[in-house]
């Protein structure tokens, strides 16, 4: 990643021409920085909640399974994962929060599996 931290950008005759960060007071930083960096997600996603519980009983064949991550996750990894079940993944949403269905938040990612 290339971040670049800017300063007050000056006319020959030292006018601003364009404003860059500046402190409570108006004074600029001294000069220009360019910050550059690696992220990496070391954090791997965990399950919050399952629906149906884990062994429970009497549930109906067609029922909606719901899976909730920690973090967004890949669909296909999530298809090959329970592919022994023969899941239709019929919705598996990760977008931004404004987009999201009212069960999603800013931290979550929602499958919906439905069974064949």
């Amino acid at each position: 990643m290339r971040l670049e931290v800017k300063a007050d950008r000056l006319d020959p005759n030292g006018k601003v021409v364009e404003a860059g960060i500046r402190d409570l007071a108006g004074r600029s930083l001294p000069r220009d920085h360019l910050l550059t960096f690696t992220t990496a997600d070391a954090t791997p996603p965990t399950l919050l909640v399952a629906s149906p519980a884990e062994d429970a009983t009497g549930i109906p064949p067609r029922s909606v399974v719901r899976l909730e991550f920690s973090e967004p996750i890949d669909e296909a990894t999530l298809v090959r994962a329970v592919e022994s079940a023969r899941p239709v993944v019929e919705r598996l949403r990760h977008g931004p929060p404004e987009t999201r269905p009212s069960f999603f938040d800013a931290t979550t990612a929602v499958a919906l599996l439905v069974f064949r």
